[in-house]
């Protein structure tokens, strides 16, 4: 038989369909409810670049004071450690991406026969921002590693 339409609409006051004429499951349809969630995960992300970052600095710290006793400047210090920590983030976020414009790409091809046309620029703008904001976070690490790497808290057991 036929379906019931949705109570359920839009903020324009259209009902929630997909496009080949049904109604949405409440699961699939993305309203301001899923924004929270998904912040909270981000967050948490973020918490734990922090946390891996303050982790790696402090199990390197003898071996980086050995470097500034050496005579390699705080600057070159803190360039290889977000080097270190922001080369991994940066390659796997492109390349996620990458895989998930093609998935997307195979997936499109085989639903539908028209042609898919290739994602816009705005894709772009959520994978970036959240790339900005783990590898500002790695630049939060940098300042203590002055204090943490100082040359005289060297000991040599």
């Amino acid at each position: 038989g036929p379906s019931k339409r949705s109570s359920r609409t839009t903020s324009t006051g259209r009902p929630l369909t997909a496009s080949c004429g049904r109604d949405l499951p409440r699961s699939a349809a993305w309203t301001w409810e899923y924004e929270p969630p998904v912040l909270r995960h981000f967050l948490a992300r973020l918490r734990w670049i922090k946390t891996t970052t303050a982790t790696g600095i402090l199990d390197r710290r003898r071996q980086f004071a050995l470097l500034r006793s050496a005579g390699m400047p705080v600057s070159r210090l803190r360039a290889l450690v977000l080097l270190q920590a922001g080369a991994p983030l940066v390659a796997v976020a492109f390349f996620s991406a990458g895989l998930g414009i093609g998935v997307a790409q195979v997936i499109l091809r085989l639903v539908t026969t028209a042609t898919v046309p290739l994602p816009d620029a705005s894709l772009v703008i959520i994978p970036g921002v959240s790339l900005l904001g783990a590898l500002g976070v790695v630049a939060l690490m940098l300042p203590p590693l002055e204090r943490l790497t100082r040359p005289d808290s060297v000991r040599m057991e």
